[in-house]
């Protein structure tokens, strides 16, 4: 990791830190840097993966939960608008729209977009959906922390290359301090 001299002293953060890097490194079975670029790739493409699978889940349970919501507004305002398509005479049929007019008002923004859904005998998959929903969530929780498994792996790669190349740095810095001492001498 970083070269120290042998008047400099590490602080025990350090040994802490590189103690845990060298573990990592031997549990994963990375020896060189084309190991760790690699490790690097594979797990920033779990995460890529993952996010997007995530992101797909999220989008989905809210669509479940829109139809679910508007589900319930058909449920409530159905009995309402078939009572309404019963009454004949104007007069009475615009009163009760009046006193009903906020389920059927639900009832008339539910409609359209359920009707792809309705089965042929006029009812909704309502169930199917709490279940799909429950299941998505369930995965969503495990998607999660997976990736929240692999965000540590990350953060613990990414500070083991920052030291690798910070030490390859100081290293050039030193071989160059060299070199120029070398030549005013000469």
């Amino acid at each position: 990791m970083g070269a120290t001299t042998p008047d400099a002293t590490p602080e025990r953060g350090n040994l802490k830190s590189y103690s845990a890097a060298i573990n990592y490194l031997s549990n994963n079975q990375i020896s060189t840097l084309s190991d760790l670029e690699a490790c690097l790739t594979i797990h920033e493409q779990n995460c890529d993966a993952l996010k997007a699978s995530l992101s797909a889940k999220e989008k989905h349970i809210k669509k479940l939960d829109r139809l679910v919501q508007l589900a319930g507004f058909y449920r409530e305002g159905k009995p309402v608008y078939d009572k309404l398509n019963g009454i004949r005479w104007k007069k009475k049929r615009a009163e009760y729209a009046a006193a009903q007019e906020r389920p059927l008002h639900f009832f008339y923004l539910a409609q359209p977009e359920l009707k792809p859904y309705l089965t042929e005998g006029g009812t909704l998959p309502e169930k199917g959906w709490q279940e799909e929903r429950a299941r998505l969530q369930r995965e969503f929780r495990e998607e999660a922390e997976k990736l929240k498994a692999i965000h540590t792996d990350l953060k613990s790669i990414r500070q083991i290359q920052y030291a690798v190349e910070s030490a390859q740095y100081d290293e050039q810095r030193r071989a160059q301090t060299r070199t120029r001492k070398n030549e005013i001498k000469l």
